[in-house]
């Protein structure tokens, strides 16, 4: 099989987008659903995991090398316009690290890590509530909504997350033993010493 004749590699992106001016990348729900349109509209790129929280989105992105850079481009110079647009604000929108890289093997881990973070964040107050959290994937692999456009169409290599027994057990025994945050995630904030 000569190279042009050869199937491209499915790669996978761990990203991390933060607002540039440190405002919340969300308003309302209507600017979420922004971004999940957004994702919708990926051509040849799926989305594995992801959660959106005002002060990032974190996403897990599969798909061939070109497809998934071009694709993340548009993805965020798509929302930033309709943000901006909608807000009356002008400029850029994301910062953030650049995408990692991903194996195979990895992505049960950053996928599990990633749906910690409204947990981490504060957003929620626990296990159950964060099963339930709209705004990330989670509740799709828990089996409390249908899976969106963009979640089913990928082939996935993460067997776990077609068990929901499997990922609160995970999802429990990563919460018991974590001691620091993870690279990424935005910590929760020590609380003031005592006066």
């Amino acid at each position: 099989m000569t190279d042009a004749s050869r199937p491209a590699e499915r790669a996978y992106r761990h990203l991390i987008l933060r607002p540039r001016d440190g405002k919340p990348l969300f308003r309302d729900d209507a600017d979420r659903r922004t971004l999940l349109d957004g994702l919708a509209g990926l051509d040849g790129v799926g989305c594995l995991a992801w959660v959106l929280l005002p002060a990032y989105v974190e996403l897990i992105l599969g798909g061939v090398p070109d497809a998934l850079r071009s694709q993340r481009l548009s993805l965020e110079s798509g929302y930033a316009r309709a943000f901006n647009a909608r807000h009356q604000r002008r400029g850029f929108l994301f910062t953030g690290p650049p995408p990692r890289e991903i194996r195979a093997d990895e992505l049960e881990r950053v996928a599990l890590d990633l749906h910690l973070t409204p947990l981490l964040a504060g957003e929620v107050r626990d296990l159950d509530s964060l099963e339930r959290f709209p705004w990330s994937s989670l509740s799709a692999w828990m089996g409390h909504r249908a899976r969106l456009t963009f979640e089913s169409g990928i082939q996935s290599p993460m067997v776990i997350a077609a068990d929901p027994d499997h990922v609160r057990a995970e999802l429990e025994r990563r919460i018991a033993g974590r001691a620091d945050p993870r690279p990424g995630s935005v910590p929760r904030r020590p609380s003031p010493p005592a006066t």
